[in-house]
């Protein structure tokens, strides 16, 4: 069975209605399992004031669901970001956005009716999101008698019970066991939300966003990037001003120049980076979601 992680940008009913809600940290979960497919919906509590946690939830989902239901700023955002990252879009049908979106640039872009959306949702093909296991982690907590237990959704590789990890601060950390959709598993495949628990770090050492994997992803301060700022911002311009990087479940403000034809990002706060990591960035003008790349280093 696939399983598929949706962003679902601007409407709470929409995620209401694909999925029970599970937890929330600036983004909320909400799950459902299909009889072909289980999906994981990521909802932004607060786009308008927590701008980066949408762009977390659209760089974690392989589908991104945008409501037409209010045109506002928030809608005009999710359509900047979600063209910014390539990624397949599904519309609803409550207004006709066919302008609104030509304008923004190329994307794929399907609409459909609200009771034709776990459907299409479920009809997605999922593909490989890289080489090796990764877990990308949005929460850690201790729980008594058990011990250090893990929340995230697995981006690569398979995850196994008893399988060795590490983390981005160097710690050698054993699956004990495997939770998703509150049934216990042996292994688990991209696009899975897992519940974890771990012996050989504590939760205090694990941050949201952090990287688990089978080889080590260190934390880096600087990273070399090709950035592409939407066409439908107009008045934006890559200076030496603050901006706020995300990439996964990580979120740093950052400063950038130009190095050799592309840019070197440095960080305010080391992140676990690797090179090919999609990363979107945010300004204080709106729309705020307004540039994408891909790491270099």
């Amino acid at each position: 069975m696939k399983s598929l992680v949706v962003a679902i940008l601007n409407d709470q009913e929409l995620a209401e209605y694909v999925g029970k809600k599970g937890s929330t940290n600036g983004v909320a979960f909400y799950n459902r399992k299909l009889p072909d497919a289980t999906i994981t919906a990521l909802y932004p509590t607060d786009f308008e004031d927590k701008p980066y946690a949408a762009a977390q939830a659209m760089l974690m989902a392989d589908v991104l669901v945008i409501s037409t239901r209010n045109i506002d700023s928030v809608f005009g955002e999710s359509l900047v970001g979600a063209a910014l990252l390539g990624k397949d879009i599904l519309l609803t049908d409550d207004n006709d956005v066919t302008k609104m979106v030509s304008n923004i640039g190329a994307m794929t872009v399907n609409t459909i009716g609200r009771d034709e959306l776990l459907e299409s949702i479920g009809s997605h093909e999922k593909t490989a999101d890289g080489n090796g296991v990764r877990i990308v982690i949005d929460r850690a907590f201790p729980v008594k008698g058990i011990g250090t237990v893990l929340l995230g959704i697995v981006r690569s590789g398979v995850l196994r019970k008893h399988g060795t990890l590490f983390s981005s601060g160097g710690k050698e950390i054993s699956v004990r066991s495997i939770q998703s959709q509150d049934v216990d598993i042996d292994s688990a495949e991209p696009g899975t939300r897992v519940g974890i628990s771990v012996k050989g770090v504590e939760s205090d050492d694990i941050d949201k966003g952090e990287i688990l994997s089978d080889v080590p992803i260190k934390r880096v301060s600087d990273v070399k990037a090709m950035i592409t700022i939407s066409p439908a911002v107009k008045d934006a311009a890559l200076g030496s001003g603050d901006y706020v990087f995300v990439s996964g479940f990580s979120v740093t403000n950052a400063r950038i120049k130009s190095v050799d034809g592309g840019h070197l990002i440095t960080l305010e706060k080391p992140l676990p980076v690797s090179g090919g990591e999609p990363f979107l960035l945010l300004r204080r003008g709106k729309p705020r979601i307004f540039a994408a790349g891909k790491t270099v280093v």
